[in-house]
């Protein structure tokens, strides 16, 4: 009996510590798609010579909202990514890999 409840244990213990991982996995991951998106808003306004300012006038926001997609404390909606394709004179494009 004390055989089973540890290999039980052992189970359990496993497939919880294999779940963490992937859950860490996954926060990587979508960390990197953070700081990814992040990296384009400001190679865009750089390449296209905005201020955040005068990139939010161009996207209907405001320059805070700019600053914190820079940063990757937010993140943008598909429709403010696609406003900036536009604004870039680019396409969005979204793959799943």
């Amino acid at each position: 009996m004390k055989k089973e409840q540890t290999v039980h244990k052992w189970v359990k213990e496993s497939f919880y510590k294999d779940r963490i991982e992937n859950v860490r996995s996954i926060d990587l991951q979508r960390e990197d798609l953070y700081f990814e998106v992040a990296d384009l808003f400001t190679q865009v306004r750089l390449q296209l010579g905005l201020t955040e300012k005068k990139l939010a006038k161009k996207l209907n926001t405001k320059q805070p909202s700019i600053a914190r997609w820079e940063s990757g404390k937010s993140t943008p909606t598909i429709k403010t990514l696609e406003k900036l394709a536009e604004v870039a004179n680019k396409r969005l494009e979204i793959k799943l890999k």
